[in-house]
């Protein structure tokens, strides 16, 4: 609870530009790449495990694959 409460007062002491600059953390703004969801599914047992992980730890693992998309190699070997 300490780490959210650190987020939440920082976020109460950030400057409107700051704030601005945020990416939007509503877990409903979040999307999953087709090419992404369709290689987890290819295997039954890796998108079990995948979908028994805590929302935002998908959402950052996502993430973090997503964010390669145009850098062909590096994509693929995430």
């Amino acid at each position: 609870m300490f780490l959210l409460s650190g987020l939440y007062f920082a976020a109460s002491i950030m400057r409107e530009e700051g704030r601005e600059a945020l990416p939007d953390m509503d877990p409903e703004s979040f999307g999953i790449d087709a090419v992404i969801e369709q290689r987890l599914r290819e295997e039954q047992q890796v998108y079990e495990n995948f979908m028994a992980f805590p929302d935002l730890y998908k959402r950052v693992r996502i993430d973090t694959i997503q964010s390669v998309k145009k850098q062909p190699e590096l994509f693929k070997s995430r």
